[in-house]
């Protein structure tokens, strides 16, 4: 029950997060007794995943509401959340690479979907959102005095599937241009680290 009261629903791909928990197989004997007894719900909850899902009550209501209320999806609201919260399930239920769940590295969410991340002191645009979204979400991860705030625009892409990065003040890594030139403005990336599709 812990895992649904965490997550809500829960269906094999979310374990991947959890280090302890059990194997898939041994939840779904429990949960069918739990859904028997109608106290939990089994069904397809959340799209693009296949299996046996299951959910809190609530949370079937929550999703049903949401789903009849389009109003509430596109209002371009964003919300940071750390990596180390069970909500970052970014790269586990939305598609990209994952953002280490370590301290310090945070996500930023635009309608729910993933815009901009902060990992070890670089912004990755995650989205290829434009210059004005990543200088709303940088104000929101270096914001509050953490960290010293980049110059809108300062960011730069390097050639390819890739991401982009905006350079920390002062950074003595560069990245390379499309002839493999390094940028003088500076910055950090890892070349197939991160990749967008």
């Amino acid at each position: 029950m812990q895992l649904l009261h965490r997550y809500g629903v829960v269906f094999p791909e979310l374990l991947a997060r959890e280090r302890m928990a059990p194997r898939w197989r041994d939840l779904v004997r429990v949960y069918r007794r739990l859904e028997a007894r109608g106290e939990i719900r089994g069904g397809r909850f959340v799209a693009g995943f296949v299996g046996e899902q299951f959910a809190l009550p609530d949370a079937v209501a929550m999703l049903r509401e949401t789903h009849r209320s389009p109003a509430s999806v596109g209002t371009g609201g964003m919300d940071v959340v750390s990596a180390c919260d069970p909500l970052n399930l970014v790269g586990i239920v939305t598609p990209g690479e994952r953002v280490p769940a370590v301290p310090g590295n945070r996500v930023v969410f635009r309608d729910g979907a993933p815009l901009a991340s902060l990992e070890k002191g670089v912004l990755v645009n995650r989205a290829n959102a434009d210059a004005e979204a990543i200088a709303a979400a940088s104000a929101l991860l270096y914001g509050a005095g953490r960290l010293p705030t980049p110059e809108p625009g300062s960011f730069d892409a390097y050639p390819g599937p890739s991401v982009q990065v905006w350079p920390a003040p002062g950074d003595p890594m560069a990245v390379p241009d499309s002839t493999g030139v390094a940028n003088p403005q500076g910055g950090r990336a890892a070349f197939g680290r991160f990749s967008l599709n």
